[in-house]
């Protein structure tokens, strides 16, 4: 079994088997190259077929928790965007938001009053 692994994540890319000969490996790599990755972010070698199944689990092991709420989470500028109304909102109606607070608001409001809305 040969594999072209991604180096910075030990995620595999792309696997093939049979083939013995280095030649096979150049294959890998120009694949792997020609989809956009970079020679010295890829690895290119022979491995068993029980270091194949483990790369193959890892590869594609389930998103943990953190992961999977990332993906549905608002976007960081829609989050911050939303604490800041909410904060205004408070402001606005008598709560004392404290210094921090007054200091976001003042700051989007500013910067929306310099970029309105078209």
């Amino acid at each position: 079994m040969r594999v072209c692994i991604n180096k910075k994540t030990g995620e595999l890319i792309e696997a093939q088997s049979g083939g013995s000969e280095e030649s096979h490996l150049e294959a890998l790599k120009e694949n792997a190259l020609n989809i956009g990755y970079k020679a010295k972010d890829i690895e290119v070698k022979f491995i068993t077929d029980e270091e194949y199944k483990k790369l193959k689990e890892d590869s594609f092991a389930k998103p943990t928790y953190k992961e999977l709420r990332e993906r549905e989470y608002p976007t960081l500028g829609d989050q911050l965007d939303n604490i800041t109304k909410a904060l205004q909102y408070l402001k606005e109606n008598g709560v004392d938001i404290g210094p921090d607070g007054i200091m976001q608001v003042n700051a989007c409001v500013a910067v929306k009053e310099k970029y309105p809305e078209d």
